[in-house]
């Protein structure tokens, strides 16, 4: 049995993505793959004016 992230809450788990995927991003979409789990903002803040994406698939 599996259980699917409602589309409704991507946006609020984008704010969520680990602070180490923020770094230097220079406007570069991250794709996250992975097993599933929770998403976590992670320590350390986000990079002023990072220009950051993620895709979670």
């Amino acid at each position: 049995m599996t259980s699917r992230i409602p589309t409704f809450l991507l946006p609020v788990l984008v704010v969520l993505i680990p602070a180490t995927w923020a770094g230097d991003c220079k406007g570069q979409r991250q794709v996250l793959r992975g097993v599933p789990g929770y998403v976590t903002d992670g320590p350390g803040n986000y990079s002023v004016n990072g220009n950051c994406e993620w895709l979670i698939k």
